[in-house]
């Protein structure tokens, strides 16, 4: 612990000022909304799980049918 203190001191005061005005800051959001976040974060996650798997579906069928179509037609050589 005092080698946190011993660090800060050698900061000019405006650093040490803006480093526990950001610490306080933050430490107080997550105070308030860490649970909030959290699980904000776990929604988008899982969103764009769900969202990544239904269009990698649709552009398969897209290029099966594109495939398809393309098989139809036989080849003259």
């Amino acid at each position: 612990m005092e080698r946190d203190g011993e660090q800060l001191s050698a900061r000019p005061a405006l650093e040490t000022e803006g480093l526990r005005f950001l610490h306080v800051t933050v430490g107080s959001l997550l105070a308030t909304y860490g649970w909030y976040i959290v699980f904000s974060c776990i929604l988008l996650y899982v969103g764009f799980q769900k969202l990544s798997t239904r269009l990698r579906a649709l552009r398969q069928r897209q290029l099966d049918r594109a495939a398809a179509a393309v098989g139809e037609y036989p080849v003259i050589t």
